[in-house]
């Protein structure tokens, strides 16, 4: 139902392509970054979507989520014709309006639609917030109405910087034409339910269409056909095992298919070749230890990976959801190539992604799982350690390279 419900507002606003939004709400692992990538699958050519997530641990990085989404048009963009690129390049010119320099300042990649920029002129800080949030706003007003339709998809709210929430509230004021907005968050009393209750009341009179969305834990019968699905013969004692799963897990789609990982690399269920059917040994499982949280059963798991394994994913975990691979490298005194040989077994278990410059965690419950491995006094010589690296590789003047330094030593107090 729900997936419908998003569905059916995609295919109005690739209609009539006014402003719009959706926002998902559910606990940890429910399923609400999965959801809203079923949409990210769904446009396929239709629209440009780009994606920013905010981390725990990244607080002190202004707009580090809506950075992390412009890469993704800047990519997006440097993959058109030239005559697209040249498109671009004149409406950025018209509409920044002399902004330009402020936001290269912020994302240095900027660079390639705007051209080389003199270094941004002493203003007062409130009136740059002011010109900063207008040329984010250009950006992807002139994305949308020279590219295509644009998904901006921000995830985990609940730990947006204030920088980023700052101008959430502009975009639901003043929204853009041709944007879906579409944010996720947990569920959790306090700010974010408050900043998120405000976006939706301010979109609600200034947008086309708003959706909210409550993802809720898996039933039981979902549970079962979860597990008719995963596996081709579906093993023997199959309703008594997806009876002990959701007592376990309580219906949580991460914890369970992180628990029927483990089960399977423990032999408590296998693929028997004289039967030729999975076979499960119900009263192993039921004996299973259990966890009290998701963290604590994610952290048990990780803590047998071996410890080089277990320090790339601290570090990792230092840094936030994702990370350059060559800082990464660099912060463990490794080569690139020795890093991907590292990474390599924990991508095959599910804990890490690659992609051809990052490092990215497959779920922030398993990067909170890395960090809480590591005592205080290892996390500050951590985060020392990884603003030493950031130093030693920054090469640039702008400012985007020196948050990210300054987040890091932040975390050390």
């Amino acid at each position: 139902e729900e997936e419908r419900l998003q569905g059916d507002v995609l295919e109005r606003f690739l209609r009539h392509e006014k402003p719009s939004m959706i926002a998902v709400h559910g606990q940890p692992g429910v399923g609400k970054s999965s959801l809203i990538q079923n949409l990210n699958r769904s446009v396929r050519s239709r629209a440009l979507f780009i994606q920013g997530k905010s981390d725990q641990h990244q607080l002190e990085l202004p707009y580090a989520p809506i950075v992390q989404a412009l890469c993704t048009f800047i990519d997006e963009a440097m993959r058109t014709d030239h005559q697209t690129q040249a498109s671009l390049r004149k409406a950025l010119a018209r509409e920044l309006q002399g902004s330009a320099s402020l936001l290269v300042d912020l994302l240095p990649a900027m660079e390639v639609l705007t051209g080389p920029q003199p270094v941004p002129s002493e203003v007062p800080g409130p009136l740059v917030k002011v010109r900063l949030h207008r040329a984010l706003r250009s950006v992807l007003s002139v994305a949308a109405a020279t590219l295509s339709p644009v998904i901006l998809f921000l995830d985990d709210l609940q730990w947006a910087d204030e920088a980023t929430r700052s101008f959430l509230s502009v975009l639901t004021s003043e929204p853009v034409s041709g944007l879906l907005l579409v944010v996720a968050r947990r569920d959790q009393s306090g700010e974010a339910q408050i900043l998120t209750d405000r976006l939706l009341a301010d979109a609600r009179t200034s947008m086309e269409e708003v959706a909210e969305i409550h993802l809720r834990p898996l039933s039981l019968q979902s549970t079962r056909l979860m597990l008719e699905a995963i596996f081709t013969d579906a093993p023997k004692g199959l309703m008594d095992l997806a009876d002990t799963l959701q007592e376990k897990t309580g219906g949580n789609p991460f914890y369970l298919r992180r628990l029927l990982q483990a089960l399977v690399q423990d032999g408590a269920i296998y693929y028997s070749p004289v039967e030729q059917a999975w076979t499960c040994r119900v009263q192993d499982v039921a004996r299973y230890p259990a966890s009290e949280s998701i963290v604590s059963f994610v952290t048990a798991r990780l803590e047998k990976e071996g410890p080089e394994a277990l320090l790339l994913l601290q570090t990792m975990a230092c840094i936030g959801p994702e990370a350059d691979r060559v800082v990464i490298a660099s912060a463990l005194s490794v080569s690139e190539e020795h890093l991907l040989q590292l990474a390599a077994p924990l991508v095959r278990s599910g804990f890490v992604l690659l992609s051809p410059a990052k490092i990215s965690f497959a779920h922030d419950r398993i990067q909170e799982a890395a960090y809480s491995l590591m005592d205080d006094a290892t996390k500050r010589e951590r985060h020392l350690h990884l603003a030493d690296v950031m130093m030693a590789l920054w090469d640039s003047g702008t400012n985007a390279p020196a948050f990210a330094i300054a987040n890091q030593i932040e975390q050390c107090r």
